[in-house]
């Protein structure tokens, strides 16, 4: 009956249905329809004494696997063999797109890890160089407005041949230091000369032209 079937398909599920086309009460055409709307993964092969062709063809269509007649009974096992090893190529080929989903989904979560991680390391790079930036910009100011101006005002001292030569040593070690900074730093005031930048800061604090030719002993 439908009830007995129904209570098999849900307390045991089976490997495999068999059934006749023609039954008392409860056709085999009912049990295909149960079976291919609940558990349409198992297959379902026809044994039946009398099945047309084309009667054949449409429950096959509706979804059973095989059919087997009654008087070709040797065909049973073949096709039972194949329906079982159908279902098992299944079953991998469904746990290998499983596995598939899981590893995309792990692969996509670990990438999403990564580039927010990238993210956050150009946002602290991006600021290590500004800082870096910043520390060189104030180092070579710093050099070329306080310490090259003193060296041009030593310059201009009556210095003998020994001293000249010491502060122009100073001179040359202070432009090899700040040189590297020269390169990386493309701010337009720092292509002016050490005297040029000087001139510019007095003139930036409001110094007159009398003022800034005593501080710079020039005429």
């Amino acid at each position: 009956t439908k009830a007995d079937f129904t209570k098999q398909l849900e307390q045991y599920l089976p490997d495999l249905i068999l059934a006749d086309y023609s039954l008392p009460g409860f056709s085999g055409k009912s049990a295909l329809n149960i079976v291919v709307n609940q558990y349409p993964d198992v297959p379902f092969i026809f044994v039946s004494g009398a099945l047309g062709e084309e009667l054949a063809v449409e429950l096959l269509k509706k979804g059973a696997t095989d059919y087997v007649l009654k008087n070709n009974l040797l065909r049973l096992a073949p096709s039972v063999n194949r329906a079982l090893k159908e279902l098992a190529e299944c079953n991998e080929r469904k746990k290998a797109e499983e596995d598939l989903k899981k590893s995309e989904k792990e692969l996509q979560l670990k990438t999403q890890t990564l580039e927010e991680a990238n993210i956050a390391l150009k946002v602290l790079l991006k600021h290590r160089e500004e800082d870096r930036s910043d520390m060189e910009e104030n180092i070579l100011s710093n050099v070329k407005k306080l310490v090259f101006p003193s060296i041009d005002k030593l310059k201009g001292l009556k210095l003998n041949e020994t001293q000249l030569e010491h502060v122009n040593m100073i001179e040359n070690h202070l432009k090899e230091i700040i040189s590297p900074f020269l390169r990386n730093l493309t701010t337009q005031h720092f292509d002016l000369t050490p005297r040029e930048i000087q001139i510019a800061t007095l003139i930036k604090e409001g110094k007159t032209t009398k003022e800034m030719t005593e501080y710079l002993n020039l005429s």
